[in-house]
């Protein structure tokens, strides 16, 4: 077994090459970027480090915080499926379902009873239920702007469809992601970042895939990259990466994939991480929250 802190890479340089998840790792529990991390990323940027997201987010969720960081090139969306741009919509590649494998995917949510949704390379496709007038309940993640409302999905399973998510209870949750391991585990890539959901993308596509293909066009040996992660979907990255961190709230099966555990995002974790990678740049310790004191008292 892996120790829990693996100490760092015997080359004992800088990362050149440095992922990030956004939900939970670079974000708060507000879901925003702290000034002081987002001000820790432009100096880790300014030293000539590569920067990436590496988030289960759609390109279109991840724009903002793209914006924010000034972060114009490709990102590391959909959970690896999509290497592209959210700010220029520019894609690098990415890694489709094919027609016949979306049908499947579709038929096996009508037998559980399932709405589920089609993620596109520009959008998402609901199904209306049949007869219904009313609205349409759809993840979290969905934008209205982008969204198509189809009477059958099965007529966009032939367009670019990159994940087919299934929204789930948190009661259902593990039912669902054993019924889909069983039935699409050889085929497809079953991926889900909370309880609240499970998707299946082409097969093997994850996180530390797109990052070590990535390090791979551009020359940078596994040794030079780093990773920061919490949740299930990235455990493939936190392997993949020369050096990583997981999230203290991490399960234990991610944090014993990482070189090292830091705090939450609530205490700016990921400031030590980047302390730790990269130790001779100027990066400002962590700034905890103010929680309410019914809060703070439950975490201690």
């Amino acid at each position: 077994m892996k120790s829990y802190e693996r100490g760092l890479r015997s080359s004992g340089q800088p990362p050149r090459l440095l992922a990030i998840d956004l939900d939970g790792t670079l974000l708060d529990p507000n879901g925003l970027v702290r000034p002081v991390v987002r001000d820790a990323i432009a100096t880790v940027r300014e030293a000539g480090v590569t920067v990436l997201l590496a988030t289960g987010r759609s390109p279109m969720g991840a724009r903002d915080v793209c914006l924010e960081l000034g972060l114009g090139g490709p990102q590391i969306t959909m959970n690896g499926a999509i290497f592209g741009s959210p700010i220029t919509g520019d894609i690098e590649w990415a890694r489709s379902l094919e027609p016949d494998e979306v049908r499947e995917h579709l038929a096996f949510a009508r037998s559980w009873g399932l709405r589920p949704t089609l993620c596109l390379l520009d959008g998402f496709a609901v199904e209306r239920p049949y007869a219904s007038t009313g609205p349409i309940e759809v993840p979290h993640f969905v934008q209205e702007s982008n969204l198509r409302v189809e009477s059958s999905l099965d007529s966009v399973a032939g367009e670019a469809v990159i994940r087919t998510y299934f929204p789930t209870s948190s009661i259902e949750h593990s039912t669902v992601v054993r019924a889909l391991q069983a039935r699409f585990g050889s085929t497809a890539s079953v991926v889900w970042a909370d309880n609240l959901g499970v998707e299946l993308l082409s097969k093997g596509t994850n996180k530390g895939r797109a990052l070590a293909t990535v390090a791979r066009s551009m020359g940078i040996a596994r040794e030079e990259t780093a990773a920061i992660g919490d949740g299930p979907n990235d455990l493939q990255l936190l392997r993949v990466a020369g050096t990583s961190a997981a999230m203290r709230n991490a399960p234990p099966n991610v944090s014993v994939e990482a070189t090292f555990v830091v705090p939450t995002s609530a205490e700016d974790g990921v400031l030590e991480a980047l302390r730790r990678f990269y130790p001779d740049l100027p990066i400002p310790a962590a700034e905890p929250m103010f929680l309410p004191v019914a809060l703070a008292e439950s975490a201690a």
